[in-house]
Formats: C-alpha cells, structure tokens, sequence
C-alpha cells in the first residue's frame, strides 16, 4: 500500500496457537496468551470476563462500534454503542458476509458520536477455508479489502484519526488453520496515520499499544510490551512514562532483567529532575530490551501446556460436540464412553 510510504508502518506478528478465532480474539483485546481451553470456548462462545481494552475503553466514557465477526459479541455482550455481527459458520458466503460490514462503516463514517470502529471481516478467511490462501479468489478479495482501507484513510485523514490492521491468525498451505505452521503464527499489522517504525511484535502487545495511544491503562492481565518504534511518534514524556509503566507491570510477573529495569528507571527518575546526564536513547533502549525479554519469558510459561490440562480440554471438546449432537445412537454413545476411560487413563498420563 503507498500509504505507508509516508504516513505508517508494517510489522510483523507473530501469533500464539491455537489459531482459532475467539482465542486470538481474547489475545488482541487483553494482551494476554489464551490457554488450550479457549478451544473449548470457541465452540460455546462464552463472554469474556477477563480485562481487556474493550473493558477499558468503555469505564473511561469510550463509544465503540463493531461490526464483523459475531463471536466478538458473544464476548462483548451489551458493550457497544452500536453493531451488526456475521456469522463465521457459512464458508461458502464469502460476498455479502463482507458487503454487510462495508455497508455500515460508510454510515458510521458520518457520524460523530464514537472513539472506536472494530470491523472484522470473514470473507478472505472463507476463501482459505474452501479454496486455499493460492486460490485466484484471494488477489481480488485483497484488492477489495485494500481500496476499503483507502477509502476509511481518506475519509478521516483530517480528524487525527488512527487506523490498525492485523489479522486474528493466518493460513496454512492447505487452507485452514488452528495449527502452529509458520503461515499460521504470522501475520501483517499496519499503523496508519502517524509516523512509526516497522518492528516484530507479538499479538499480546496489540492492545497496549492501542491502550498508550489512546491514554487508557493496560489491562490487568497482559504479558505485552509497548513498542517504541511503533509509538515513535509520541512525545518523549509520554513515551518514556509509558515504558516505565510497561515495564513495572512485568516486572511484577517475571524474574528477568530485574537489573536493567532498576537501572533504566533510576535513569527515568533522574531525568524526570532535569538530570541531562541520563541519555534518553540509552533508557529507550534499556526499556526495549527488558520489556522484550520478560514478554519472551512470560509467553513461554503460558504456552508451556500441562498435558493433563490439553488432553481433559480435548475430552471436553469431544464432549460438547457430541452433546450438541442431535444423534444419541448406542455406538456413539459408546465411542463417547470409550474415549472418556482412555483420555483419563493413569496409563496414558504416565506415558506422557
């Protein structure tokens, strides 16, 4: 997009597993790793109690409008001003799934009365899932996706608007996702509207970043870290109080860099005091390396599964496919009693 060529940046995400829609939901909106469970989740779409941006957003007298992919209502219920969802579940609709998201933002384009769009579009994930990520669909659905975006950048390019574009997960080879191959974990995040520098970031670190633009706290739970090339564009104060922020908050949940942090917020304090001996490239750069660092160490930990964890998440994903079956013949009424006695066995947990 020449967009970026003077007024944004693209960056690389990488994305935890399971890529599946409602935990990359959750990871976009509090920062956190969803866990294996969230498998589960998806399938009921159960609301989010956990804090989130969203949550933030609205206790600070933000009005957010959504319209896309309905699991983010079933997440979110009773929390945005305005909304419209699509349902995920027809992958054959890969038209009119989108031509309803489109129709309302040049409605709410209009209007003045919101902080926040969320806009979620299926059709290309549709593509992927019945045709593959080569399928000759994909290049045109791009193209319609990248005039949308166009036209939203013309559109509020004078009202000190930003516009972020990411994806929720990727795509495999194959088609389809869910999985942990590389076309599955990566996916684009563009920033337009103020200068920044490209970076590679973790989806945890989304919402923080939209929190520091926005002047809203990070939510309780997250493991992300603000980027200070991506946040080139703030003012020093603010962008060296937001590192702080950042990086006191790990700190609280992990043991690494516990030293440089010290170091780099002495450093902040003194300059706070008009101290000009403290280099402000060299805080930058302190608080860049801890923050990535404990992110790198607080991910680990929550995506190193407990295996008796995943294998009862997978019984009880089996579970509920087979309860909200409308079949109740005795065979699989008996496979469903089968798996239960080997999933939980002693046996296979001590092989494990």
């Amino acid at each position: 997009m020449k967009l970026l060529e003077t007024d944004g940046c693209l960056s690389l995400v990488k994305v935890e597993s399971p890529t599946v829609t409602l935990p990359r939901i959750k990871a976009l909106t509090t920062g956190s790793v969803p866990q294996f469970i969230d498998v589960i989740l998806n399938l009921l779409n159960t609301e989010s109690a956990t804090d989130s941006i969203i949550h933030e957003a609205v206790r600070n007298g933000k009005k957010i409008v959504f319209y896309g992919d309905d699991t983010w209502l079933k997440l979110y219920p009773n929390i945005f001003l305005r909304s419209e969802g699509t349902t995920s579940f027809y992958v054959y609709d890969y038209t009119e799934v989108d031509n309803n998201v489109t129709r309302n933002v040049w409605v709410e384009l209009s209007k003045n009365d919101w902080d926040i769009m969320i806009l979620h579009y299926l059709g290309l994930d549709h593509i992927g899932h019945i045709m593959g990520p080569f399928s000759p669909l994909v290049q045109p659905k791009l193209q319609e996706m990248d005039e949308i975006i166009k036209q939203i950048y013309d559109l509020t390019r004078t009202e000190n608007r930003i516009i972020l574009v990411t994806g929720d997960h990727g795509m495999k080879d194959s088609g389809g996702h869910g999985g942990t191959t590389y076309s599955e974990t990566r996916v684009p995040f563009v920033l337009l509207g103020e200068s920044c520098s490209n970076d590679i970031l973790s989806q945890s670190d989304i919402p923080l970043i939209i929190s520091t633009f926005m002047g809203l706290s990070f939510p309780s739970n997250s493991i992300g870290r603000i980027s200070s090339k991506i946040l080139s564009s703030l003012e020093l104060e603010k962008l060296l109080y937001s590192l702080n922020y950042n990086s006191l908050l790990l700190a609280n949940k992990s043991d690494v860099c516990k030293e440089d942090i010290i170091k780099a917020s002495d450093m902040y304090y003194s300059f706070l005091k008009g101290d000009n001996s403290s280099e402000v490239s060299e805080i930058v750069s302190l608080y860049d390396s801890c923050l990535r660092k404990m992110n790198s160490d607080l991910t680990h930990h929550s995506v190193t599964q407990d295996a008796v964890l995943i294998g009862c998440s997978c019984f009880l994903t089996v579970s509920t496919v087979i309860r909200s079956s409308s079949r109740t013949d005795k065979n699989l009424l008996l496979d469903n009693k089968v798996f239960q006695r080997s999933i939980c066995s002693p046996k296979l947990w001590n092989a494990i």
